[in-house]
């Protein structure tokens, strides 16, 4: 995957914003943090309510990684993320 990525981010002119949903723990929050770290790239999270301070409290203090809430099942939610992604 990584390996693909790096392709991908070699084409780009400008850094992008990465939405990963679901990224509180496991493999999501291990993906965030990976690109998080080794590229330039801005990171936007989603997870429920309960997960957001402790996202906040490892990422919260970076303009390249935001954390959002997100109930996918929420149309509103959903807008809301991707409006936020395209500042």
């Amino acid at each position: 995957w990584w390996s693909l990525f790096s392709k991908f981010r070699a084409k780009s002119a400008e850094p992008l914003c990465i939405i990963l949903t679901g990224a509180a723990t496991g493999l999501g929050r291990a993906l965030a943090r990976l690109i998080y770290e080794k590229t330039e790239h801005r990171v936007l999270v989603t997870a429920r309510d309960h997960h957001l301070a402790d996202l906040k409290s490892e990422f919260g203090h970076s303009s390249r990684f935001l954390i959002r809430p997100l109930d996918v099942t929420v149309n509103s939610d959903r807008r809301q993320v991707i409006q936020d992604a395209l500042v």
